[in-house]
């Protein structure tokens, strides 16, 4: 691909070096334009970064067209008019107002970077010394014509095919490199850290160092800390014991790397070892499925043993005539609704056939008007603060994607979208808060849809990681990743800690009980809990007074920010009801600084 020469200029002549003629370095600008191309040709432009190789070309075409005996005879430059080539080697390239574009040298912060502006660009460019000393010399002493002005096109090759200079510089670096091979002594290693001249680590994704204290490599120096391979190296050491072999490890002069692409054999070797090492890869209900015979229907969740006979389905039904809709008549109730399954039921072992079966429309294609049991209930108090209140569900489910709900929420197979596997997700957890949840996808941009969803419900967001490439392209600001989860619980446990000193000053306590979570642990046990037992007992000598639960409730000053007023002394069972909803506000506290614990004894992320 090439484009016009707007400006050719050579900007700096360094003298020769000691015992040469030619230049040590000649530098030169060329600005172009690619305003006049399509986006993906732009792209391709932009893309330009340092050590790339480009060309420059003077190209004279004849305003007379050849004739078909003379293009024939012709030779291609002399059909296109190519008078001058001359190659030259990226050093920078920089947009319409002079920003640098594709810095990898450090000297632009990740989070400083900007998209290029305007459709100039300029590459600066470090031009071959020797031809620039034969050119300069040709036009001294023969009266040649000065190639350097009268450049006016600019080429460019493909990615792929623009390593040649490298390679050739690689290839004569270790022809003038004296060394011996002795017999095939390579061994293979991997490495563990990479540090600079000075010792900081490079590209390290531990953790060990923050991204926002990212700075560019010092020096030229790289130490690369290694593994070597523990059996070779034992069978190295007993040669050179018992047989008097030369020290492999002593005699080393060549480190080589392999290409990016194909350097994942050992990664790929390690995990079918680690599979065929696994006891329980795949479920037993799986298996035939998964290999492709057998009856799929046999991997339907009324086939499966173990399953939830009472299932809490929270906001899944918006109210009663959702749920009538579903399959449930003459019920008059408000959500949420529990509903139990009986183990007795079970589904056909037939094949699915996709018909409608007489009833309910469910996805596993069992009749639930005669086998569900259901149950309303109310939900106890969240607490009295607005972040309290759990996040509820908008979507009015169809019958279908309430059966597919069902389904997944036990053992074995079953289908739906979006939305249906967000509320999947949501009763799972709701259910089984203690289980962990794997969500596969088959790309970044249906994990990140699902992402979001699951953050507009009644999920705890430390409780989320996002693993993978994709985690920047979520729309929020929280940073799910895993040192971004690390992170959060340490500012959480901090905002916790502050919770507990005001508790402590409300109840005329020291407030050093909020120093670590140990001691609010213990805070906990000796002060709050006891506090609140001795509430309940008081509570259950007083039912008949309806202001006792506001008189007497010990923690009624911590919660005196509320936006509206907890108590109001009109009935006993709601001030009692409101009062638990107080202390579950506690007790989720501080089990939370109990789940931060274990970071006051991990200082930092390698541990």
């Amino acid at each position: 691909m090439a484009v016009p020469i707007k400006e050719f200029k050579i900007t700096e002549v360094k003298q020769p070096n000691i015992g040469e003629v030619k230049p040590s370095s000649v530098t030169a600008d060329v600005t172009f334009s690619i305003s006049s191309y399509k986006a993906q040709i732009r792209s391709e432009w932009n893309a330009l970064k340092e050590h790339d190789v480009l060309f420059l070309l003077l190209i004279c075409p004849s305003f007379e067209p050849l004739s078909a005996e003379e293009a024939a005879k012709a030779s291609v430059p002399q059909r296109l008019g190519l008078q001058y080539v001359r190659g030259c080697e990226i050093i920078e390239v920089r947009d319409e107002e002079g920003t640098l574009m594709n810095d990898f040298t450090g000297r632009i912060k990740r989070d400083e970077w900007k998209p290029p502006k305007g459709e100039l660009r300029t590459v600066t460019v470090a031009l071959d010394t020797a031809q620039y000393h034969m050119d300069v010399s040709n036009i001294a002493e023969k009266g040649a014509d000065d190639v350097y002005g009268t450049f006016n096109i600019l080429m460019r090759r493909k990615p792929k095919e623009n390593n040649f200079k490298a390679i050739l510089e690689s290839i004569r670096d270790l022809m003038n490199e004296y060394c011996i091979v002795p017999d095939w002594l390579v061994r293979g290693c991997e490495i563990i850290e990479v540090r600079d001249e000075e010792g900081t680590l490079m590209n390290d994704f531990t953790g060990r160092i923050k991204r926002d204290e990212w700075k560019p490599p010092k020096g030229e120096l790289r130490t690369v800390t290694v593994a070597l391979d523990t059996a070779q190296y034992h069978m190295d050491v007993s040669n050179i014991a018992e047989k008097g072999a030369d020290d492999v490890y002593g005699t080393f002069n060549i480190l080589m790397r392999r290409k990016p692409k194909e350097n994942n054999f050992k990664a790929i070797l390690e995990s079918i070892r680690d599979l065929m090492n696994e006891y329980c890869i795949v479920p037993d209900w799986l298996h035939n499925v998964f290999l492709g015979y057998g009856n799929p229907s046999a991997a339907q969740w009324t086939n499966m043993p173990d399953l939830l006979e009472m299932v809490d389905f929270k906001d899944t039904f918006l109210d009663a005539d959702h749920l009538k809709d579903n399959g449930s008549e003459n019920l008059q109730p408000m959500p949420p609704f529990r509903i139990r399954l009986p183990k007795t039921q079970k589904g056909g072992s037939h094949a699915l056939t996709g018909n409608k079966i007489s009833g309910v429309d469910s996805a596993d294609g069992v009749n639930m008007e005669d086998t569900l049991i259901v149950e309303a209930y109310t939900p106890p108090d969240p607490g009295p603060n607005p972040q309290d209140q759990p996040k509820q569900n908008s979507v009015r489910f169809t019958p279908t994607q309430i059966g597919a709900i069902i389904s997944g929420i036990q053992p074995g197979l079953t289908m739906g979208k979006t939305d249906t596997a967000v509320q999947i997700l949501n009763v799972l957890y709701q259910n089984c808060p203690s289980q962990r949840t794997l969500i596969i996808t088959h790309s970044n941009q249906a994990l990140n849809d699902l992402f979001e969803k699951i953050m507009q419900r009644d999920v705890p967001a430390h409780y989320l990681l996002r693993l993978g490439q994709g985690e920047q392209e979520l729309a929020t600001d929280l940073d799910f990743s895993r040192q971004g989860r690390v992170n959060a619980m340490l500012v959480q446990r901090l905002e916790l800690l502050g919770e507990v000193e005001r508790l402590a000053r409300s109840l005329q306590l020291p407030e050093d009980v909020g120093y670590t979570c140990e001691t609010a642990g213990y805070f906990w046990l000796l002060h709050v809990y006891s506090h609140w037992e001795q509430f309940l007992a008081a509570c259950a000598e007083n039912e008949d007074k309806p202001t006792f639960v506001k008189d007497h409730f010990p923690f009624k000053e911590f919660f005196s920010d509320t936006p509206h007023p907890i108590f109001m002394g009109e009935s006993f069972e709601k001030d009692m009801r409101a009062a638990k909803g107080c202390f579950r506000h506690l007790k989720t506290m501080f089990q939370e600084l109990e789940e931060c614990r274990a970071f006051e004894l991990l200082k930092s992320t390698a541990d």
